[in-house]
């Protein structure tokens, strides 16, 4: 039986979200609201991630119920649910951009090609990036722009507050880089899935009764 369900409600976007719980659930149902029928979907957890099944299958990130009744696997996390491990993303304190705000966290990964970058706004810290080889220092995306998918890796400045730009109007900006670790535990909710603007309902469950009764054939 299940317990010590959590319930949460958000607004859809357009993007994968994070969702921290503090734990990874076993169960999770989601309703995406419409002025129609809802569509729900269920996931079964990291029961449904381990599955020799679902690996075969593509079906691992939960099952979708439509409007009309028809259910469908989710084969990627992009349409579907996912477990989070927030202590396996790499996060570092930078400078907000909101005066008054002091030190936010942000992701970070690795500086690689690509043929987009998010700049920052009024809002949001931009797209933070470490060189290939690791030098104490972080790189903020201060101005968007394209970032050149022939173009090698740029000449990174090594004092804070100083800048490098692309070729293609990308601009990064030195920071320390203090890394710390986020502990947060959850689930990833596909951008597919979040639909912009609609109001989803999540129910998680830390722990439910499953038993592996294997064939009784």
């Amino acid at each position: 039986m299940a317990h010590d369900p959590v319930l949460i409600r958000l607004k859809g976007g357009a993007a994968d979200y994070n969702l921290d719980l503090g734990f990874i659930p076993k169960l999770v149902k989601v309703t995406v609201m419409s002025t129609d029928n809802p569509d729900t979907y269920r996931w079964f957890g990291e029961m449904m991630e381990d599955s020799a099944e679902a690996a075969a299958g593509s079906w691992e990130y939960g099952i979708k119920n439509t409007a009309g009744g028809a259910e469908t696997y989710m084969a990627t996390a992009a349409t579907g649910i996912s477990a989070y491990d927030g202590s396996k993303v790499p996060q570092v304190l930078v400078e907000s951009p909101v005066p008054g705000k002091g030190l936010v966290k942000a992701d970070v990964k690795d500086w690689a090609k690509s043929t987009s970058a998010t700049g920052r706004s009024t809002t949001k810290v931009g797209t933070i990036v470490r060189p290939t080889t690791h030098n104490g220092y972080v790189y903020e995306c201060t101005t968007t722009g394209t970032t050149n998918d022939t173009e090698g890796e740029p000449t990174w400045p090594t004092v804070p507050g100083d800048s490098v730009t692309e070729t293609d109007g990308v601009v990064w900006t030195c920071r320390e880089e203090n890394v710390v670790a986020n502990k947060g535990k959850g689930i990833t909710l596909g951008g597919t899935l979040l639909e912009s603007d609609k109001i989803v309902y999540v129910e998680a469950y830390r722990e439910i009764r499953c038993e592996d009764i294997g064939d009784i054939g």
